[in-house]
């Protein structure tokens, strides 16, 4: 017998994901088990894949990339294997990523500004007073 033919269901019995809240969870792995946590809020594209066989077993593969992951690897940060209902599952996914207000994004327009107004106003008054004296 195979290794092929003991590994392969092994493999497929360790592949976990769940969506949470904020986050995908996942693991897998025989021999070398890997696991991770992406947030929603760093997910910047899904891709589908579909070979000629999982075209006709009517599944796909989602690869899901993250923001400062890309530039590093090649592969995608989580690979979602040999789903059924993959544009499903991708859709739910993106929900999620709508859904959520990006955390590293903000407006410093007004804000920064009459921050900084005031810091270079009390920076006056204190040199203007000590020259005074």
């Amino acid at each position: 017998m195979s290794l092929a033919f003991v590994w392969i269901p092994r493999y497929y019995e360790t592949v976990f994901y769940r969506l949470t809240e904020n986050e995908i969870v996942w693991r897998r792995g025989v021999w070398f088990k890997t696991t991770g946590i992406v947030p929603y809020n760093r997910i910047t594209n899904i891709d589908v894949t579909q070979w000629p066989l999982s075209r006709r077993l009517k599944v796909a593969s989602l690869k899901i990339q993250t923001a400062g992951y890309s530039a590093q690897k090649t592969s995608a940060e989580i690979r979602i294997e040999c789903v059924e209902n993959y544009e499903s599952l991708r859709e739910t996914i993106m929900n999620y990523i709508k859904s959520r207000k990006p955390q590293a994004v903000e407006t410093y327009e007004e804000k920064v500004n009459d921050r900084i107004l005031e810091e270079v106003t009390k920076i006056r008054q204190l040199l203007e007073g000590r020259s005074k004296k």
